[in-house]
């Protein structure tokens, strides 16, 4: 009894320190976080053309293979919000990429963040990527298959960043087209309801590629 009721402590003491990690900060309270970014910023440091920064979903893939390439750095982590690729965004820059692809904002969402927070740090993190010489290309965040209610937040997150990017000539990547079904996240594209599947992963390679060969073309006239 006595191991059964400190097990249950831990769970509410745990979850107690979670909930005011995120209330104070806003960054994700999940022990593998700050050993990723360590990685980023100490093991994993050679100079790339490409970063893909994100959360999961940009984490799951395989992005040299999926574009057929070896110039690209997986820069997501699984459970990263907006707040957190702020602090993490100097583990990036020192890659000297020449273009970032960024997909963000479902976490900040499901985990019920104000709405006008997260897109300040989005606005933030392209502004300070444009500032570097950098070219940003932001994923719009994509629909989640079991939470109608977080999708309507998604729309104004989305409407604000089409926006923001127009104005500031940044380029998007828009997958509505192919992943929404009845205003949710289609069932083709995702294993579980959030994350995305291989045709998933094919339909956005697909895209970047665009994006790719075209900032590419620009940049060698």
């Amino acid at each position: 009894m006595a191991f059964f009721g400190l097990g249950i402590w831990g769970l509410i003491h745990n979850k107690l320190y979670e909930q005011l990690w995120r209330r104070l900060t806003q960054a994700p309270y999940t022990p593998s976080w700050q050993n990723e970014v360590d990685k980023h910023q100490n093991l994993y440091t050679e100079p790339m053309n490409v970063v893909m920064l994100g959360n999961s979903i940009t984490f799951e893939a395989n992005w040299n293979e999926l574009l057929g390439r070896t110039d690209v750095a997986n820069r997501g982590i699984p459970g990263d919000v907006t707040q957190a690729m702020l602090v993490r965004l100097g583990t990036v820059l020192q890659l000297k990429p020449k273009i970032i692809f960024l997909e963000a904002g479902i976490n900040d969402i499901l985990s019920d963040y104000d709405i006008q927070k997260t897109k300040a740090n989005y606005q933030q993190l392209i502004e300070n990527i444009l500032i570097k010489g950098i070219t940003p290309v932001i994923t719009l965040t994509f629909y989640t298959r079991y939470e109608p209610e977080s999708n309507a937040d998604v729309d104004e997150l989305n409407a604000f960043l089409k926006e923001f990017c127009a104005k500031n000539n940044v380029p998007t990547i828009d997958l509505s087209n192919e992943f929404n079904e009845d205003g949710r996240l289609s069932k083709e594209v995702t294993h579980d309801g959030v994350h995305l599947n291989t045709q998933g992963y094919k339909l956005w390679a697909e895209k970047v590629k665009e994006v790719l060969l075209k900032l590419e073309e620009e940049k060698s006239q």
